[in-house]
């Protein structure tokens, strides 16, 4: 908390304006990426302090809460609203201000952010949360198969007097489990491989297929 709402330093603005791209479209003031580059070492003593009197006061300026918005077309012709998107230009300043709060906060969102949001935090990726839900498949496999092995070897013994009956059933639970389960697992075959030899018992209390993809 005291790190990101310490007042502001002519160096922290100078490393947020040399991440401005040039060649990009201005604000509603006019005033793009371009000009605050090339006047930098004069916007920055005055900037700084603006930004710090923001900070002070809790209130920011009416045009950092402008834009300009234009309506990019997504097909040749546009004939609704749905053909076009929406983009919002905002002014240089603003851009400089909000950036220097993403750069404090950055540190600060793994301990934030639950876990189960991997994107756009820093030291996670995607891939965990896809790791994850694999893991969640795998686990949630083996307690339906857990659970109804257990009932189909009792209604054997007790309903079914034919083996071949009870043989029936467990290959159709078999099929139904695993190609289910496992159609949207197949771009990465030697992760799931791995998994299902560690989740197969070493006992033979319950027998994992062996799965082709």
């Amino acid at each position: 908390a005291n790190t990101c709402s310490a007042t502001a330093t002519c160096v922290e603005v100078v490393a947020v304006l040399k991440k401005c791209h040039f060649g990009k479209s201005p604000g509603p003031d006019r005033l793009g990426n371009d000009l605050y580059r090339r006047h930098g070492e004069q916007l920055v003593p005055i900037l700084t302090p603006v930004y710090n009197a923001c900070w002070q006061a809790g209130v920011v300026p009416r045009s950092f809460q402008e834009a300009s918005v234009m309506a990019l077309p997504k097909v040749a012709t546009p004939r609704t609203g749905l053909d076009v998107r929406p983009i919002s230009f905002l002014n240089t300043d603003y851009k400089l201000y909000a950036r220097i709060l993403a750069t404090r906060l950055h540190a600060h969102l793994p301990q934030l952010i639950s876990r189960s949001q991997s994107g756009f935090v820093h030291s996670r990726s995607i891939h965990d949360a896809i790791d994850r839900s694999k893991l969640l498949w795998l686990q949630h496999i083996r307690l339906v198969r857990a659970v109804a092995l257990p009932i189909i070897r009792y209604t054997a013994r007790h309903i079914w007097p034919s083996t071949e009956d009870i043989s029936m059933v467990q290959k159709g639970l078999d099929t139904f489990i695993w190609s289910g389960s496992f159609s949207p697992l197949r771009r990465r075959r030697g992760w799931v491989s791995r998994r299902v030899a560690e989740l197969s018992p070493a006992d033979g209390g319950i027998c994992y297929p062996r799965v082709r993809f």
